[in-house]
């Protein structure tokens, strides 16, 4: 059977922070593989290093011990033309039309201004905001916001797209209207997601695979595929399997935190 070889491999990953008390260790021993068109969702108890390990592999930080590879070249550091990534926060510039914001990663490097223009127009209207071009981002609403913010990492026509939390402060209606179209943006681009997300049902909808972290220090604990057909629905038989299987994870490694600050709780305790 023929395999499709990773696009992304975390291996051995590792990551320690220093402390008052000492070393923090938040990420522990992280395997990952995330094939070629993949959209995986990476999900586990919070404070479990989600977003450091998304990080490391965008390259903002470096691991303590171990390796991430993008198509088997080690990550020492931003890919810009192979990475783009998405926060919770659309960090659009308030004085830039939405068209500009689109274009700013491509004016950063240099492309040409009719290529810019060209490429900001195409990638606005996958995302159905064509019509609000020359608007500026106070004049629309957070979820066009973010749209503006999806479209501006897709124009610089990366081959990884990873996405933390993007989705987080809007209310639950614009989620699931976004996540729709992030999901048809995926297959018409065929782009590699990762997705941090703290909901079970986001993480189901959305992913043709699930990566399920520990407690602190987070290592990878399961990963299993979805394969439901899109349009998916709560109720799908498939994707209440794939919460319950999460949840069932993700509470006894919750149980699991608790019980370790409750017992570092009591050796502080004076005898």
């Amino acid at each position: 059977m023929h395999c499709v070889p990773p696009v992304i491999r975390v291996v051995d990953v590792s990551k320690e922070y220093m402390a008052s008390k000492g070393a923090l260790k938040v990420v522990d021993d992280a395997n990952l593989d995330v094939e070629k068109g993949a959209f995986v969702t990476l999900i586990g108890p919070s404070g479990c290093g989600k977003s450091t390990l998304l990080n490391m592999i965008g390259g903002l930080i470096s691991p303590t011990t171990g390796t991430i590879y993008i198509d088997d070249e080690e990550v020492k550091g931003p890919k810009p033309d192979k990475i783009a990534m998405v926060f919770q926060d659309p960090s659009l510039y308030p004085w830039r039309t939405v068209q500009k914001n689109v274009e700013f990663g491509l004016e950063v490097r240099g492309v040409p201004q009719s290529e810019r223009k060209s490429r900001a127009s195409k990638y606005l209207k996958l995302v159905g905001l064509e019509a609000f071009s020359h608007y500026y981002p106070t004049q629309i609403s957070g979820g066009m916001q973010q749209r503006v913010s999806v479209a501006r990492a897709l124009a610089l026509e990366p081959e990884v797209l990873l996405m933390d939390e993007p989705f987080g402060a809007l209310d639950e209606q614009s989620r699931i209207s976004l996540g729709a179209e992030l999901t048809e943006i995926w297959r018409k681009t065929g782009k590699t997601i990762v997705f941090v997300t703290h909901s079970l049902l986001e993480a189901a909808n959305l992913a043709t695979h699930v990566a399920v972290m520990s407690a602190r220090p987070g290592s990878i604990i399961d990963f299993f595929s979805i394969e439901a057909e899109w349009p998916r629905f709560p109720e799908d038989p498939e994707i209440v399997e794939a919460r319950k299987r999460m949840w069932s994870h993700i509470n006894l490694q919750s149980i699991k935190q608790a019980e370790t600050l409750s017992t570092a709780d009591n050796d502080n305790v004076p005898r």
